[in-house]
């Protein structure tokens, strides 16, 4: 083996290694560090709904459009979102897809609904993580709470929630 090709076979690792490790720093676009501002939704003028989630009523933001889904809870700083607040995710068909905390600074519970209103799976995500989580079934609605409001409200899968005629089938 020539010295060239030898150096080439330890530099391609190397090259690769370095190209994730860039990468993993441009997927997550830090405030601060140069990158432009941060998008996110500007929950001051999205539309509102009261749900009962279990034993308590929550004050959701609701994500209708492609670009609000996108966008969801990133950036939302720990304390600016109260305990009975969060968002409702709605779908126009089915969903088989997971959810993940890309950008999200905060720990969130989030329940899938049917369109019938059957809670179908309720998982817990952790900040800045890219796995997915989802229900073992499709889903039409996701609500997204602060960490633990869910279990303190005692949803359970299988609960029904009752979702407002004008966001059935938005």
């Amino acid at each position: 083996m020539s010295g060239k090709n030898h150096l080439s076979r330890l530099l391609l690792p190397t090259g690769a290694a370095a190209i994730v490790i860039i990468g993993s720093f441009v997927m997550f676009d830090l405030p601060g560090s140069g990158a432009s501002e941060p998008q996110r939704n500007d929950l001051a003028t999205m539309d509102t709904v009261a749900l009962r989630l279990g034993q308590e009523t929550f004050d959701l933001w609701v994500a209708r459009t492609p670009d609000q889904r996108e966008l969801g809870l990133m950036w939302v700083e720990p304390g600016q979102m109260a305990d009975n607040q969060g968002m409702l995710f709605a779908f126009e068909h089915d969903q088989a897809t997971g959810f993940w905390m890309r950008n999200t600074l905060i720990p969130l519970d989030i329940a899938f609904v049917r369109d019938d209103g059957t809670v179908v799976g309720i998982r817990q995500m952790q900040p800045r993580s890219l796995a997915l989580h989802g229900p073992d079934e499709p889903y039409r609605y996701a609500i997204e709470t602060n960490a633990g409001a869910l279990g303190r409200a005692r949803l359970q899968v299988g609960d029904i929630v009752r979702i407002p005629a004008n966001l059935l089938n938005p």
